[in-house]
């Protein structure tokens, strides 16, 4: 009972600027919650339609019937990938790849780092491969788990613009 007394009390005290401050703080905690738990949560259930990721969801798909790709490419040629200087570093990429997607968030500049070190689809494809020997995952579906709208857009945009 003393509580509620002094906190009515308190409110009696409050001046004008007392609620302007307060209104401030309440929108500021509801801004936050939006934008910071809310939205994100509802764009990851794909209850908010959102112009930058039905572009990325294209894109992916596009990626994803490209043969380059696909991380069954090179099964069976495993004799031409020795061949190919890329060959050597395509494990290097393949864990700084997955350093970048693994754990919690995404490294973005860590995946763009990396595939910037690749000047053809064919070493997309060597990568591909090595990401899938070395840790049994599909690189496309984890790049595409971890990045949404312009991420996502950035990435496969690098992997399209190789010769």
């Amino acid at each position: 009972m003393v509580g509620s007394m002094a906190a009515s009390e308190a409110v009696k005290n409050m001046k004008p600027y007392h609620y302007a401050i307060l209104g401030v703080v309440v929108v500021g905690v509801g801004l936050v919650g939006y934008f910071g738990v809310y939205r994100p949560i509802m764009q990851r259930l794909g209850l908010i339609d959102d112009p930058e990721d039905r572009k990325a969801l294209r894109m992916l798909n596009r990626a994803k019937d490209s043969k380059y790709w696909n991380g069954t490419y090179y099964k069976g040629r495993e004799n031409k990938i020795s061949l190919n200087p890329m060959a050597s570093k395509s494990s290097e990429i393949a864990k700084e790849l997955e350093k970048g997607i693994a754990g919690w968030g995404t490294n973005e500049s860590g995946i763009l780092s990396a595939l910037g070190k690749l000047k053809t689809r064919e070493d997309l494809s060597y990568v591909i491969w090595q990401y899938g020997n070395l840790f049994n995952k599909d690189l496309l579906n984890d790049i595409g788990g971890d990045m949404k709208g312009q991420e996502l857009i950035d990435v496969l945009t690098i992997t399209e613009n190789l010769k």
